[in-house]
Formats: structure tokens, sequence, C-alpha cells
């Protein structure tokens, strides 16, 4: 409903401003992987963003809906976690702009995982800005992006994690983790 109350207030690009050149919301002009630089089409862009989120006309998961499903549970800070990688996995209690909720099915053990970068600067420490999922293997998770930023290659750790280094500010990214069993 925010996305939307910024759209509405929205018009045609403006002059220069500490967001750029538009007269809209950064979250919603980086959503996807590259900023328009003609005047962008916000109400179009909105709901191309509901689609991503809701899954409706794909075969994508519909995240707003797993938010209030019974069916999914958030998976708390001993179960998925901000983290470093140093000499190993340390919980990053400190990085308060890397925010993510990470919501698992607890009949398939599948993860949606939507992550935000909340900052006004992209995040560029090498070993730093991982998503990391403590006692959960990668090599019984297919990791499927679904929209926004897609991670580069992960670290090779039997740990599930996800590395969100170069992820640009104010922007999203959605994954569905889905649970093999291998």
């Amino acid at each position: 409903m925010r996305a939307l109350d910024f759209t509405m207030m929205c018009g045609n690009g403006g002059g220069a401003s500490e967001a750029g050149t538009y007269r809209c919301p950064p979250l919603l002009l980086n959503w996807g992987p590259s900023v328009e630089t003609t005047n962008p089409d916000m109400i179009s862009r909105l709901l191309n963003v509901v689609q991503m989120l809701t899954g409706k006309n794909t075969s994508d998961p519909d995240f707003m809906s797993a938010l209030i499903d019974e069916n999914y549970v958030v998976l708390n800070t001993t179960e998925a976690q901000n983290a470093i990688y140093t000499t190993g996995w340390q919980h990053a209690t400190w990085n308060v702009d890397h925010n993510f909720i990470a919501l698992e099915e607890t009949e398939s053990e599948d993860v949606l995982l939507l992550v935000v970068n909340d900052s006004s600067s992209p995040f560029e420490e090498e070993m730093e800005n991982y998503i990391y999922f403590p006692n959960r293997y990668a090599i019984t998770y297919s990791i499927e992006h679904i929209a926004g930023f897609e991670c580069p290659a992960s670290r090779s750790d039997p740990e599930l994690n996800l590395y969100y280094y170069g992820m640009p500010a104010y922007s999203a990214s959605l994954y569905l983790l889905e649970y093999t069993g291998i």
C-alpha cells in the first residue's frame, strides 16, 4: 500500500534531486535489473512488482499470501540471519540496511526469501551481506531466483547461504529455496 501511495503521488520525471532525476521512490525504480533512463510508467511498474509478489499469471510463489498463510512460519535469527564470513560465519547484528524475511512452508520445508537493500549505497564489502541459514545445507535445496536482484555465485560451503555482494541501493530480491531432501 505504501508503494501504491507513492506511485499515485508520482508524476513525470522531474529535475535532479537527491533520489535522482525522478519524482518517484528509488525502490520502485530499482526493482528490476536496470534503472529506466526515460520517463518511467510508475503505474505499470507497480503492477509488475505486485504481480511478482503475488505470482499472478506465473508459476512463481505468492509471497504476499505466504505472509498471512498459517502453513508458513517466519524463520527466526537462529534459523536465518545476516552474516559475514571471515574465518567462519558470524551473525551480523549491526547490519541494519540488509533486511529480509524468510518464510518456511511447514509441509514442504520450502523457504520464500524476500531481501531488500535499504541503504543509499550498493553492497560493496567483499565478505559481508550474506543471508546464512545455520544447520541447513545447500545440497538439500534447489535455489531459484524469482525477481529483482540476482545474487552472484555464493560460497561453496556446505551450509546454505546467499551472497548479496553488489546489490544496488534501494533494491529488492525474491528467491525460492525449494527443499529437495537429498
